[in-house]
């Protein structure tokens, strides 16, 4: 089952190097955000993994989403698009509280990440095209 969050991402296309787009997406997660905390994991070709944790849980750190971000060269510059591979859903509430839909455990984190992309790569180039699904304000 495929749910409408799964299907979040942002893609980027922008006049910077691939190397410094890549070192933006790379430094960005190294913040933190709020509990939560976004870990590079490594490099696997044109493609960045990282995780998404919870913060303060020491060893038994449970990693519940992890993205990718592929960085590759386009026609006059950079192009970026992250997706999301594995994930652990909460279960729908029930006993009292009407049942819901699963949410993606670290999703509001993940959004904050896309968030602070795009802030990023805008402010290093304000000419760069970014598009977030499904569109975030901020």
């Amino acid at each position: 089952m495929i749910t409408r969050r799964q299907d979040a991402c942002i893609e980027i296309s922008s006049t910077m190097a691939v190397a410094d787009l890549a070192r933006t997406v790379v430094d960005t997660a190294e913040r933190s955000f709020g509990r939560w905390g976004i870990e590079y994991l490594g490099p696997d070709g044109t493609r960045l993994w990282f995780g998404v944790h919870r913060l303060g849980l020491g060893r038994k750190r449970e990693t519940v989403m992890r993205f990718i971000v592929t960085v590759d060269a386009d026609f006059d510059g950079a192009q970026a698009r992250s997706q999301i591979e594995q994930f652990v859903c909460n279960p729908a509430s029930g006993t009292f509280v009407p049942i819901g839909p699963r949410q993606l455990r670290g999703y509001p984190t993940y959004l904050a990440y896309l968030r602070a992309i795009r802030t990023a790569v805008l402010d290093a180039d304000p000419g760069a095209h970014v598009t977030m699904v499904p569109e975030v304000r901020t």
